[in-house]
């Protein structure tokens, strides 16, 4: 279950974010978001020093809006557990969102939005590049200090 108090929502607007309009980012805590799929270490230890080097969060990641299960982000979220960040930026969209383009990397190889949630769920997380999730309106641009992800 995930704590109400990091609910902070930043919606985005204005004339520098105009093609994000409608989009609303709010902070949860990275241990309350699900795994749908697994990641790759060797790419989590280069995006945290990347991110590290930064000194801030720059993307959302992408959830489903009731359970969290994680669209978009698997490695994000491991870089914010490893850092032991106690909020990390999200954008919550359903399956039914125009704006969610759901396919596979596969050929041939297609998970539903339901078997998705399931593995999420279970916590039994499909292979890795299992899912792809695409979006009509690219998430917006962000610059978060990683200090203010802390507490």
């Amino acid at each position: 279950m995930h704590d109400d108090s990091f609910k902070l929502t930043q919606t985005i607007t204005g004339e520098q974010n105009m093609f994000h309009l409608g989009y609303s980012v709010e902070y949860e805590p990275p241990s309350a978001l699900l795994p749908t799929e697994r990641h790759d270490p060797a790419r989590v230890g280069e995006l945290i020093e990347k991110v590290k080097k930064k000194g801030f969060w720059t993307t959302p990641i992408l959830v489903e809006q009731n359970s969290l299960a994680i669209m978009d982000g698997h490695h994000r979220t491991a870089v914010a557990l490893k850092l032991n960040l106690k909020k990390v930026p999200v954008v919550k969209l359903s399956y039914g969102d125009p704006r969610v383009l759901l396919s596979g990397w596969e050929p041939g190889k297609f998970f539903s939005p339901e078997e998705i949630i399931s593995a999420a769920l279970l916590g039994v997380p499909l292979p890795l590049k299992s899912t792809k999730h695409d979006l009509t309106v690219p998430l917006p641009s962000l610059k978060v200090a990683l200090r203010d992800l802390i507490y």
